[in-house]
């Protein structure tokens, strides 16, 4: 059962990822603004969940990147 939990977590790390960078391109046209900006915090939301239970150093700058730049934007 745990080498099954151990193959969500990169799934739901791509998904977190699709969902950020859809919602970063979505911001280049003007109509979606609003959707742009729910689609890259639920990315965030995604992967801020996905690094409660990965406790990596390296993946907290990683999101902290991603964060920095969601609140820069």
């Amino acid at each position: 059962m745990r080498r099954e939990s151990t193959k969500v977590w990169p799934v739901l790390i791509f998904a977190g990822l699709l969902v950020f960078a859809l919602g970063a391109v979505l911001q280049l046209t003007p109509s979606s603004h609003y959707l742009a900006i729910s689609l890259r915090w639920f990315g965030l939301l995604v992967l801020g969940m996905v690094g409660i239970r990965n406790r990596s150093l390296t993946y907290w700058i990683f999101f902290a990147m991603l964060f920095g730049l969601e609140i820069g934007l």
